[in-house]
């Protein structure tokens, strides 16, 4: 057999994900998460994998009532120095947002929604955009009309 195998190296990825949802009083309750993945190529070198997030935090409060539902969000990544050899790191941000919904029918919801709502300047390291200087989209709203059956 004539011809060259790609040998791909092993890898070691360990992390975890950590959720937490809590009533804090009658109508309010609070969404906590915590994320982290770590990657290194586990021959000679341990060489960073591409593309692995940074640790995150995000946090969501809720005002809830039988027919509505408000409240902020608000969103802190790291920044992640541990890269691949040809990847770029990027800086940690803290983006903050809002929702707030209307329960139409039982069945039926219409929420808004305003993300980057201090229309911070971020690069996401997950994004596959090549250039890291043009940053993550702006201040943006969102109308979504959700029908269960």
């Amino acid at each position: 057999m004539g011809g060259a195998e790609a040998l791909t190296p092993n890898a070691l990825l360990g992390g975890f994900e950590w959720f937490i949802q809590a009533k804090l009083w009658q109508n309010i309750t609070a969404d906590l998460s915590l994320d982290y993945v770590r990657g290194q190529e586990t021959g000679g070198d341990r060489n960073n994998l591409s593309f692995m997030p940074p640790l995150r935090l995000q946090a969501a409060f809720k005002y809830i009532t039988d027919k509505y539902w408000m409240g902020p969000r608000i969103r802190a990544v790291s920044t992640q120095n541990r890269v691949a050899e040809n990847e770029d790191p990027t800086k940690g941000y803290l983006i903050f947002g809002i929702n707030a919904g209307y329960h139409i029918q039982p069945n039926i919801s219409l929420t808004f929604r305003v993300d980057n709502l201090l229309n911070t300047s971020y690069s996401d390291h997950l994004s596959r955009i090549e250039e890291r200087n043009n940053p993550m989209p702006a201040r943006n709203f969102n109308a979504m009309l959700r029908w269960d059956f």
